[in-house]
């Protein structure tokens, strides 16, 4: 039996791919080091499908028994679960319950965090890469029901009152405050791994983010199922041209700094509950930076016409290959 289990919750853009690969591919390493990556529900790099499989009920008495009976069973200082599609009340209270509760009380969740306007601009171009969503992503950030989401402290609190017995860590994606700049170094020293024990890491590289007009414009074009919209993102990202990543380039900097000015007082409260005792949370904005884009009119115009042409290129590309 372990002596703790970490619950890593990724929220969007925190290198959580990378660091899961990293798991994945140096888990019988990580074991003999004490850190067992749950081998139960993992398909791929991450645990994804515990919560798809959570989602249904007559599924509920199967993962429990195979969940419980691995932790108990395997051996090791530190037990790992990590998946991106947990994070929330409901997700997270999900993965909770299914856990005994002498193995509950070992969990220690761990989320890191970007600053809400970070992540709202994040969740926008996830959403609409997958057209779950129509309309500008500004106004999907500015909406109350996302903004709501974007409310660290709030879901804290619910998972702390549920489940008191579980300890919450909030740390800020920030390079400055991980170990050595970089999420996986962070991860492996608080699960306890010394730097001469930790794996090399070949996943450093954090995934490029498609800029706005190329995100709408595979939003809008009329993809040939799923499987053809995936594909296309994947071409995609093969291309070099920096100007089709972008991040921070969604909102102009006074909406910017509305929403943060939003989530300032709780986010003091948040790192003071739930963070480590020496970090001391989001960076501030800084509007001179040179990656705060927005582009005047005639950018933003030439930039969607690239975009759509782009994206018409490698859904074709894509088609031909599927033939």
């Amino acid at each position: 039996m372990f002596d703790r289990i970490i619950l890593h919750l990724g929220t969007p853009k925190t290198g959580t791919t990378g660091l899961q690969q990293y798991l994945s591919e140096t888990s019988d390493v990580l074991a003999e080091k004490g850190v067992h990556y749950v081998k139960s529900f993992r398909r791929g790099p991450s645990h994804n499908y515990l919560m798809r499989l959570l989602r249904q009920p007559d599924k509920e008495d199967f993962i429990q028994r195979k969940l419980n009976q691995e932790l108990q069973q395997s051996s090791g200082e530190t037990a790992v679960i990590s998946t991106e599609t947990a994070y929330g009340v409901f997700g997270t209270s999900k993965v909770l319950a299914a856990l005994k509760p002498d193995m509950r009380e070992r969990v220690q969740i761990l989320c890191y965090a970007r600053r809400q306007d970070l992540f709202l601009e994040a969740m926008a171009k996830q959403k609409a890469k997958n057209a779950l969503f129509d309309g500008s992503l500004q106004a999907f950030c500015a909406h109350p029901k996302q903004q709501k989401k974007a409310s660290y402290l709030a879901f804290a609190n619910q998972i702390a009152k549920r489940f008191p017995e579980v300890r919450i860590h909030f740390r800020a994606f920030d390079r400055s405050q991980l170990e050595d700049g970089d999420v996986v170094q962070d991860f492996c020293a608080f699960a306890g791994l010394a730097t001469e024990d930790r794996p090399e890491n070949r996943y450093n590289e954090a995934n490029r983010t498609p800029s706005l007009q190329v995100v709408e414009a595979v939003r809008n074009y009329p993809f040939d199922g799923n499987v053809h919209r995936r594909a296309t993102l994947r071409e995609i990202m093969k291309q070099d041209k920096g100007d089709y990543f972008r991040s921070r380039d969604v909102m102009p900097p006074d909406m910017r700094e509305q929403i943060i000015d939003l989530y300032a007082k709780e986010n003091r409260e948040l790192f003071r509950r739930y963070g480590d005792g020496n970090v001391s949370g989001f960076a501030a904005f800084d509007p001179a930076r040179h990656d705060n884009h927005i582009g005047d009119t005639e950018q933003r115009t030439t930039a969607e016409h690239e975009a759509h042409t782009l994206v018409a290129a490698a859904a074709a590309t894509c088609a031909l290959a599927a033939e």
